[in-house]
């Protein structure tokens, strides 16, 4: 099958012209030609409305302490609102458990929890993980630092195992665990 963009008239003397000198050419050879109008109306008027930021789920974000300027990296397959809204619950109830509101309390800082960008998105759970993870890894931020980031490098590594050869992972990971970890803190099986 052979798609092109549609011409006008002249596309099908093109069709036929084509058909013709592949069967003299090449015997039972039948060219299947496609031709695409790419000038739709879609092309001309934006028929979707802009999505909230908020109001945006599957996503990689970004917190920023407005008083330090510190930031945390994390991920939601729900909406950003639902997730900032936990953080802030978290906030007011003393559930210093999440990473946000512990450095916010124990930093003693008001913050306005409107510092929440988006930094990546994804289709799925597991790639956010993933570049949750490589956002992590990229950006370094302070208030992730007392998280367990072997769980991110984890996942990092399940997914890049299914590419490389074993040798090639194998040094691969134990650089990047001696650069972070300083040991070999992870056994995977290949």
């Amino acid at each position: 099958m052979l798609i092109l963009p549609y011409l006008g008239f002249q596309c099908e003397k093109f069709r036929k012209k084509l058909n013709g000198l592949v069967s003299k050419f090449y015997g039972g050879i039948i060219v299947k030609v496609v031709f695409r109008n790419r000038n739709n109306i879609g092309s001309h008027f934006k028929c979707k409305d802009r999505i909230d930021k908020l109001s945006k789920s599957n996503v990689v974000y970004q917190y920023s302490c407005d008083i330090c300027g510190d930031s945390y990296i994390g991920k939601t397959i729900r909406t950003l609102k639902e997730r900032k809204s936990e953080h802030f619950k978290a906030l007011t109830k003393d559930y210093l458990h999440y990473i946000i509101a512990n450095h916010v309390f124990k930093a003693n800082h008001n913050s306005s929890f409107d510092n929440f960008t988006i930094i990546d998105t994804a289709s799925n759970n597991y790639s956010l993980t993933v570049k949750e993870s490589l956002n992590i890894l990229e950006k370094g931020p302070k208030i992730n630092e007392n998280n367990d980031f072997n769980l991110y490098l984890f996942y990092f590594f399940d997914c890049l195992k299914q590419f490389l050869s074993f040798d090639i992972f194998r040094r691969l990971f134990s650089m990047v665990s001696l650069l972070f970890f300083d040991t070999y803190s992870c056994n995977f099986t290949y």
